[in-house]
């Protein structure tokens, strides 16, 4: 402490400044707060300082891989799934659209994964999002839905599809984006539906479809003698009277002069 020369009779003032002077004394030799060197100044963005009673700035640490510091840090903060964090990092980053990130303290953007086909992975993503239901999608590192194609005609598409499905045979489908085998139309009689099929296909001339969900020509059978069957029919008509009809007819034949051809007739009698 400095000692006052003054008279005795300024005893107080004497006290006063010596009280000022140990104060002084004691407040600077408190020691410096964790994260700062002294006086009180922060550590600088990208480095930390765990110690109390820092003097300078040597005494701040550089921020390793795999963690970030922003200023004032006494300790590094692990970089969060999602983000990657190079040495000397002030803040997380974010990883790129098309990839993700599903590990902690990932130190490189080299740790953040391609995003798998089936799937779109937006920036700073911690896993893989499914296509949506009625989309594919075929190519790796999708960055949104958007980039997820919609599922053409004649397939499905359930969530997470990594390319098209065709519609079950017996089956058609006339729309783009169906999302399951479920939403593939039930063939209609008179008519066959191969596997994919995007409408039906009539049965040949000659032939019928009694049922519906039949996958091929060959499931139409042939018409039977005494009826015809033009293309796509579904039910076997009974050959009118005049005309004859023999087996597998498409269109009735004209009974000739001199026969008869009662209905429902294979041949001129």
């Amino acid at each position: 402490a400095v000692v006052s020369t003054q008279s005795t009779g300024n005893h107080t003032a004497k006290m006063i400044f010596m009280c000022a002077a140990a104060l002084l004394l004691v407040s600077y030799s408190v020691a410096c707060p964790p994260g700062h060197y002294c006086v009180a100044i922060p550590c600088p963005s990208g480095t930390f300082n765990p110690d109390s009673g820092a003097m300078d700035i040597s005494s701040c640490y550089n921020c390793p891989s795999g963690n970030y510091c922003p200023e004032g840090s006494e300790n590094p903060t692990p970089c969060p799934s999602g983000y990657y964090c190079p040495e000397g990092s002030i803040h997380p980053i974010s990883c790129p659209a098309g990839t993700y990130g599903y590990v902690t303290a990932a130190e490189s953007e080299a740790d953040c994964a391609m995003c798998p086909r089936g799937h779109y992975c937006p920036e700073a993503s911690v896993g893989p999002e499914h296509c949506p239901a009625g989309t594919y999608g075929d190519k790796v590192g999708l960055d949104s839905a958007h980039s997820c194609t919609l599922c053409p005609v004649g397939n499905y598409c359930p969530e997470g599809s990594m390319e098209p499905i065709r519609c079950p045979a017996g089956t058609y489908g006339d729309k783009v984006g169906l999302d399951g085998a479920h939403s593939c139309t039930l063939c209609p009689v008179g008519n066959y539906c191969p596997e994919g099929s995007t409408e039906p296909i009539r049965c040949p001339a000659g032939t019928f479809g009694e049922l519906s969900g039949i996958s091929s020509a060959d499931s139409c059978e042939l018409c039977d003698k005494g009826h015809y069957c033009p293309m796509g029919t579904a039910v076997q008509m009974t050959c009118p009277e005049g005309y004859y009809c023999p087996v597998g007819t498409a269109v009735p034949i004209e009974c000739p002069t001199g026969y008869s051809c009662p209905e429902g007739s294979s041949e001129p009698n």
